[in-house]
């Protein structure tokens, strides 16, 4: 349960030839939010829905808790975590392992699979 809402996110993308993005610089992050907020259109896949105000993004720490990784087992090397994130809130319910994007600001947070957001992607 708790990877649903995360892996429909990966597999309508993937049916399209495209993966979760990989934000590795302050500007590729400056243009996810240009995209989430629907200004850009570009590498980036558009929104899924109007209105989403957190987007998925291709990191996650869910083999070690703490050492994010892209879904192609590289690690991050720039983050833009928002303040005191990464923070594993509810360990003992599975914790957050899977990084999202709030539009308004860029910043990053650890979430839950299960939470339903729009996503980005790119091919």
């Amino acid at each position: 349960k708790q990877w649903y809402q995360r892996r429909v996110a990966i597999t309508a993308g993937r049916k399209q030839g495209l993966r979760l993005a990989q934000i590795e610089s302050e500007e590729e992050n400056r243009h996810a939010v240009r995209v989430m907020n629907n200004k850009h259109r570009g590498q980036f896949a558009n929104r899924l829905f109007d209105g989403a105000n957190w987007f998925w993004i291709g990191a996650s720490d869910v083999l070690v808790e703490g050492a994010f990784l892209w879904e192609d087992s590289t690690p991050l090397n720039f983050t833009n975590w928002g303040n005191n994130q990464p923070d594993n809130a509810h360990p003992l319910r599975g914790g957050q392992n899977h990084v999202a994007v709030y539009r308004g600001t860029g910043l990053w947070d650890d979430a839950h699979a299960y939470k339903a957001k729009a996503f980005l992607c790119y091919n």
